[in-house]
């Protein structure tokens, strides 16, 4: 994954949730556009239900796929 592809992602309006599938196999769901932070350097944290949080390499994101979630509305508190 580039930084592109990753900004675009994470700044696309309107928001649809989506996941992040990675190298070893793994996935992270975004259900809230600020549910993840990228400065533009290798790593993004998002931020997980249950006070959880993942921090990625974004060298190590294979893909994206959108997700059949609910898209956050005004005052979700996801």
């Amino acid at each position: 994954m580039t930084h592109d592809q990753l900004f675009q992602m994470i700044n696309a309006r309107p928001f649809r949730p989506y996941r992040l599938k990675t190298a070893g196999g793994g996935d992270v769901a975004v259900t809230h556009p600020e549910a993840i932070a990228y400065g533009g350097e290798r790593t993004a944290l998002v931020v997980l239900p249950g006070d959880r949080f993942e921090i990625l390499d974004i060298n190590l994101i294979e893909s994206i796929e959108g997700t059949n979630e609910p898209v956050p509305t005004i005052g979700d508190e996801r």
